[in-house]
């Protein structure tokens, strides 16, 4: 059958937008918090990956997150879910997957394998929840999956995808939104907003987006809606210690690529309590059944600049817009409207500053139809100093010493504001030839002591500094071998104290808050 055998969508007339929102809500919603998320999202069509703690014993706590979450939304005014439907998978607390849907569930699945291309059967890591619902008239059917990770490699994900792509031709061409945690990264992530580790692998997206590959899916075209709508920002779902990276998605094929009009925005983070929900962020995207009414909000603004003219005047420039419709720009500061430009202008003077003040400044564009786009990101600026940037790359130096590998650096410009911390990062030879160059370490000043290192054992190390703004380049990595060392000769000023065990702990512990602050997009 060939690509794009659609049936249009139809059109009445009417404005039919609707929200779905992909979550994985960690260890069947360990952290409460998740539920505070769902409610800012307010989906009309919710998709939680790891629930199966509630499909074994414990309904009733199923039931009382769902009343909590009902009572909340019908309090704010907005329509409770009356459609519920969840994948059984044994009592699993990272397994498992669930629908909350305010439209018709016509019809649900839960698919435990599907056949690879040679006609081997394969047993999906996590099972498919797969339902078909009623939107506006429109049945589509919606697929969230949990691809493995990470201890097994990339394959099982690959053989996984190989077959979930087998089983989307087998439902024909009709319209599927795809959405979930594939611990993998899309083709499109690559340069500045590349996966800071990346040991997960492009692969299996790279069978489902590009159309060329030989185990791509046969019948359908995909769309990954974040990305076509947010081509420059990275959109990091997962952020810890380790991870700086996105992983979560909503995909459609085809059928919603009718007109440009059908996607309007997609965000990630955008709840407020997402910080504190998940070890995930929340991926969202709207979409508009009446494509004949345009309501797509342009792109973000990119590229916002500027230099200091004297002590109280600045010059902000920014790079045009990609869409082609654009009408004005509206520059903030601070927060506050400030001005309105033209589309043919691309720069605005502020001569209204005080000198040794901090501001910051956001630009966003409005299209002819009056959609407003996402507030570039922030752009800040003391007259006193000069623009607000990202720290320079740190200069890392190491020395190896008896039982120790001393590590220092130092940052020649921090941008203009404190910097918050330094992330360490350390290989090995073998771990650095399979790609892998994790975090090592968050330190708070200019040294530290890797201790104990093994004896004769080469290491790589490079470090990151962190302001308010961004994260400066890395530094020129470093390599460096540990002494061998005798047992009589270790240095007992190395041996970390308790006290400094608990600093550690300490800064550790408000990690996923400070690196939101660089990484999430909204």
């Amino acid at each position: 059958m060939p690509k794009n055998n659609y049936d249009v969508i139809p059109n009445n007339g009417e404005i039919r937008l609707f929200k779905v929102t992909s979550y994985n809500i960690y260890e069947t919603g360990a952290l409460d918090e998740w539920k505070e998320v769902v409610i800012e999202e307010n989906a009309d069509v919710m998709l939680l990956q790891e629930t199966g703690g509630w499909t074994d014993v414990n309904d009733l706590e199923l039931q009382n997150n769902i009343n909590y979450i009902n009572t909340q939304l019908v309090e704010l005014g907005e329509s409770p879910y009356s459609n519920i439907q969840l994948t059984d998978e044994g009592g699993t607390t990272t397994g498992g997957a669930m629908i909350l849907s305010k439209f018709n569930i016509v019809n649900f699945n839960q698919i435990y394998e599907y056949s690879l291309d040679n006609g081997d059967s394969e047993v999906f890591g996590h099972d498919l929840l797969v339902a078909t619902v009623d939107i506006y008239g429109v049945e589509m059917a919606i697929i969230t999956v949990h691809l493995n990770c990470c201890k097994d490699g990339d394959l099982p994900r690959q053989r996984d995808m190989e077959a979930l792509n087998n089983y989307m031709d087998s439902l024909g061409s009709i319209p599927i939104i795809l959405t979930g945690d594939f611990n993998s990264f899309a083709p499109s992530d690559i340069g500045e907003i590349a996966p800071n580790v990346p040991d997960l692998g492009y692969e299996p997206l790279s069978m489902l987006l590009n159309s060329s590959h030989p185990k791509s899916t046969q019948i359908h075209n995909w769309v990954d809606t974040f990305r076509e709508l947010n081509p420059r920002d990275p959109g990091y779902t997962y952020v810890d210690f380790y991870y700086q990276s996105r992983i979560d998605y909503i995909f459609v094929n085809d059928y919603f690529m009718q007109s440009q009009n059908i996607l309007v925005n997609s965000t990630v983070a955008f709840a407020p309590s997402s910080e504190i929900g998940s070890d995930h962020f929340p991926v969202s995207t709207t979409f508009n059944l009446d494509y004949s009414i345009d309501l797509r909000q342009p792109h973000r603004v990119y590229g916002v600049g500027g230099n200091v003219v004297n002590e109280t005047t600045i010059n902000l420039s920014w790079d045009a817009n990609s869409d082609e419709d654009i009408e004005t720009y509206s520059i903030y500061k601070d927060g506050e409207l400030v001005a309105v430009s033209s589309n043919d202008t691309l720069s605005f003077t502020d001569n209204t500053l005080v000198s040794n003040t901090l501001y910051f400044y956001e630009i966003s564009a409005t299209d002819l139809n009056g959609n407003i786009g996402l507030k570039s990101l922030k752009q800040y600026v003391n007259t006193s100093y000069g623009m607000i940037t990202k720290p320079h790359a740190p200069t890392l130096t190491s020395e190896a010493l008896t039982g120790k590998i001393r590590l220092t650096w130092e940052v020649i410009d921090n941008g203009g504001l404190p910097i918050l911390y330094f992330i360490l990062y350390r290989t090995t030879e073998t771990a650095r030839e399979r790609g892998l160059f994790p975090p090592y370490e968050i330190v708070e000043n200019n040294y530290f002591d890797d201790i104990n290192p093994r004896s004769g054992r080469t290491y790589f190390y490079k470090i990151v500094a962190y302001n308010e703004v961004d994260a400066s380049p890395f530094s020129e990595e470093i390599s460096v071998t540990a002494l061998e060392v005798s047992s009589n000769s270790i240095d007992e000023t190395s041996i970390p104290s308790v006290s400094i065990l608990i600093t550690c702990l300490l800064i550790l512990l408000p990690i996923r808050k400070r690196m939101n602050k660089v990484f999430k997009s909204t």
